[in-house]
């Protein structure tokens, strides 16, 4: 049955699809779920559509696949059709941004909380890793310049960080530090730039390691905003604007959970030297690159 004919499953278009994208990429279920962290029946699962997919899966499984733009956007559309959503506080009436473009610039002042389970911010994004892991299209004027938009915001939501009046803090899943398919030289020069970031007196980045990230409620990633009183919600391909007081307050909850399971200062540190040993493990070459 072709795609979007009518009467056509979207769950069952959705399980071909991943696992159209798992055979191009990694030669087993096993070995893709070992690249995400996950158990082999948790991936069986997905890719026959014997287990519902949620977004953040499905961002993981594109990330680690190498997905492109258009295979992406088509994924996120199948999953919507089929009821796919986060299991995390209902989502109130509310704007959303352009596919892969942040919906709000970064505030001159104030707080800002996030947590990013697989991939970094913005905010701490180089400009290498950015073009390697969106999913804007290759060509910066494609898709009406969305990357080199993308690449804009992130100047300017890091500008923020040396902003003395802002005050940054961010949580990281360990799979963000080391998922995805950019090369493993611009992986590497993420996380110099990370430390570069983490050392800012306004801005604290703590690492859940993948075991404690088991144990915490948050499924995809969000950032909170205070004021106003926020949150950024992430997709695939785009993010969802919350405002409702009751819901941003859950968030809230949420990311103190988060915070208060993950690791900071010199244990941060050390969970990120860990990524990176691997990472060159792995790729010797592209430590010298």
């Amino acid at each position: 049955m072709s795609h979007g004919e009518p009467g056509a499953d979207p769950a069952h278009e959705l399980a071909a699809g991943l696992r159209a994208l798992r055979r191009d990429a990694f030669p087993s279920a096993t070995a893709l779920a070992a690249a995400l962290g996950w158990s082999q029946p948790r991936v069986s699962k997905l890719e026959t559509g014997r287990r519902r997919c949620g977004e953040a899966e499905l961002r993981a499984w594109c990330e680690a696949t190498g997905a492109g733009a258009e295979t992406a956007a088509r994924l996120d559309a199948l999953l919507r059709r089929a009821g796919g959503r986060p299991a995390a506080p209902g989502r109130s009436a509310g704007a959303e941004a352009a596919p892969g473009e942040p919906y709000d610039p970064a505030p001159d002042a104030g707080w800002t909380g996030g947590y990013y389970p697989l991939t970094l911010p913005l905010q701490l994004a180089t400009g290498a890793y950015l073009a390697a892991t969106s999913f804007a299209p290759a060509d910066p004027g494609g898709a009406d310049g969305l990357l080199e938009r993308r690449q804009r915001a992130r100047v300017r939501q890091q500008a923020a960080l040396y902003r003395p009046e802002s005050r940054v803090e961010l949580v990281l899943a360990e799979p963000a530090l080391h998922l995805g398919p950019a090369p493993t030289a611009v992986k590497l020069g993420q996380l110099d730039r990370l430390g570069e970031l983490a050392r800012l007196d306004n801005v604290a980045v703590s690492v859940l390691s993948e075991a404690d990230a088991a144990q915490v409620p948050a499924p995809t990633h969000f950032t909170i905003r205070i004021p106003p009183q926020r949150v950024l919600v992430g997709g695939l391909t785009r993010e969802h604007r919350v405002d409702d007081p009751g819901e941003v307050a859950a968030y809230q909850a949420m990311f103190d959970a988060v915070r208060a399971a993950a690791r900071h200062g010199e244990q941060a540190r050390e969970v990120v030297s860990r990524v990176r040993a691997r990472l060159v493990r792995a790729d010797p070459g592209a430590a010298t690159t």
